[in-house]
């Protein structure tokens, strides 16, 4: 959040908190904290609803605990206060960043819809993620000639046993590379491909979360709450 959205007032309340300041420049210092700071929060809570009213959500609390405001602190001299407003990254989350700048994905797998029990709006099965620590069958752990022998002998022995585990396929002629499971005998379900995922749509949500904010915010109004508070007067 900037300084310069501040100052969207009128000219006459300008020189009202240029009084303010010269008479209390420590008091005025943390106002304009707080107003950064409910910015931000401002910005997160629009931010919520754009990304709900936009896009699939399958499970809200991620969404949630992924959007963040970052405060600044009253004591930080006006020109370094700063406070943030936006998405989290993390090892397997990008934090919608691809859709806010258009960006290239850095997925390199795609969840099939028998991963999500048929469903576009579920999350995947613990079973068809590909979990930390856990080990999968693969091509690698049988003979065969070749990649795509490998990949049919496996194919063979997972389903005579009829297992009911994940397991990956790779190096077969016609089957994509990805995770798959055996559904019952001779049905062979794809849980993942291990493919980039397609460019996802522009959508710079956070952009329009700051745009809806400051719109039906009256910074008049926020001004003279915050100026109130500061004061500790009711």
């Amino acid at each position: 959040m900037a300084s310069n959205d501040l100052f969207k007032i009128s000219a006459p309340d300008l020189i009202n908190l240029r009084r303010f300041y010269k008479r209390a420049p420590k008091q005025f210092t943390f106002a304009v904290a707080n107003m950064l700071n409910s910015f931000a929060f401002g910005t997160r809570e629009q931010a919520l609803k754009v990304l709900k009213g936009s896009m699939t959500i399958r499970n809200p609390r991620f969404v949630s605990k992924m959007l963040r405001a970052q405060t600044v602190k009253g004591s930080t001299p006006i020109a370094s206060q700063k406070a943030l407003a936006g998405s989290l990254e993390s090892q397997r989350f990008t934090g919608w960043s691809e859709q806010e700048l258009g960006t290239a994905p850095k997925k390199t797998r795609t969840a099939s819809l028998f991963a999500r029990a048929g469903q576009h709006a579920k999350q995947m099965k613990r079973k068809a993620r590909l979990l930390p620590g856990t080990k999968y069958m693969t091509p690698d752990d049988v003979k065969g000639k070749n990649a795509h022998h490998r990949a049919v002998v496996l194919l063979i022995i997972t389903n005579r046993e009829r297992s009911k585990e994940p397991f990956v396929i790779k190096g077969h002629d016609t089957l994509m590379d990805g995770l798959y499971q055996w559904a019952g005998k001779g049905k062979l379900k794809m849980l993942q491909t291990f493919e980039e995922a397609k460019r996802p749509k522009k959508l710079d949500w956070l952009t329009r979360a700051r745009k809806r904010y400051f719109n039906k915010t009256n910074i008049t109004s926020l001004w003279e709450k915050t100026l109130k508070r500061t004061l500790k007067l009711k």
